[in-house]
């Protein structure tokens, strides 16, 4: 699973031909090894720049495991704040596909940092790399999600969030193996989706954020946590500052007020456009969780019940 996603596509304007060589950036990561996977499947040749893979070979392993891996080639580079650190990887390719990002929890400046700054460094090697003629990247709902519309507004790819500030949005969720399969079917509908904005979002028009959803769809529930605390001082002395210190000490720490609103109000996306132009069709959520839980089982990270 991966938290909704959304993808813009670019083309030169005499494209014509379909691509055979694809640079991923970010290819080591989540959303881009099934990019990779993906691409490798459909036939491409795929170009993968990898951050420090020369001194750890280690981190592209999982890509090279692929049946089709003969049609890969690991580059020692993918470096979001550095010039040139795609060029290599970009010299021989006739498209891009940018996933690369910094991933963080919260609203840590780096991720606003590398999502500008970094792109811009990514696009620069593209402008070198004259044969690179089909662009897609990858962005998030963020780049459309507002709260200040009525709570049954429903977003699509003609929205915009115009908000200025770094806030932590909520996080929903979709197939990632839908999220590359959308990304490879708007590489290939190049040039005739250019410009296009698609929200790879699942046909849950509207999903309840967090592990409480998606504990009901497991049908486990969430589990409670208890804690042993023990008082610094006595009960008597902690009934007099209760009062004034419950709330008033940690109550901002806990929620901001746009933090208990983006908790609390439902957010709709419509996918309609995307599933007409991409020809995608989304696993429902519950598959996703199901098969998702599988995995983890199989792969020995957890065990069911006995």
């Amino acid at each position: 699973m991966f938290p909704r996603t959304f993808v813009r596509a670019f083309s030169a304007a005499s494209t014509a031909s379909k691509p055979s060589t694809v640079a991923v950036t970010g290819s080591s990561g989540y959303i881009g090894s099934f990019v990779v996977s993906e691409l490798l499947d459909r036939g491409y040749k795929v170009h993968c720049p990898i951050r420090g893979s020369k001194e750890n070979p280690g981190k592209a392993a999982h890509l090279l495991g692929h049946p089709n891996a003969s049609n890969l080639t690991v580059f020692d580079g993918g470096d979001l704040s550095k010039q040139g650190s795609f060029d290599e990887a970009f010299a021989s390719a006739d498209a891009v596909i940018h996933t690369a990002a910094q991933v963080d929890l919260g609203d840590d400046e780096s991720i606003i940092t590398d999502s500008v700054e970094g792109t811009k460094n990514v696009l620069s090697s593209v402008d070198r790399s004259p044969g690179v003629k089909r662009f897609v990247q990858t962005s998030s709902v963020a780049a459309i999600q507002k709260y200040n519309v009525p709570p049954d507004y429903v977003f699509t790819e003609n929205d915009w969030n115009d908000w200025s500030t770094a806030m932590n949005f909520p996080a929903t969720f979709v197939d990632v193996r839908d999220v590359a399969e959308g990304h490879v079917n708007a590489l290939e509908r190049l040039p005739s989706v250019h410009g296009g904005r698609f929200l790879l979002t699942n046909d849950d028009g509207c999903v309840e954020s967090g592990p409480l959803g998606l504990g009901e769809i497991a049908k486990e529930a969430f589990p409670e946590y208890r804690f042993d605390v023990k008082p610094m001082y006595p009960e008597h002395v902690m009934m007099l500052a209760r009062p004034l210190s419950r709330l008033p000490v940690v109550g901002k720490k806990i929620m901001n007020e746009y933090q208990r609103l983006a908790q609390s109000t439902p957010v709709h996306f419509d996918n309609a456009s995307t599933k007409t132009k991409l020809g995608l069709q989304f696993r429902p959520l519950e598959v996703t969780v199901k098969e998702g839980i599988e995995s983890i089982v199989e792969q020995g990270f957890a065990e069911f019940k006995k």
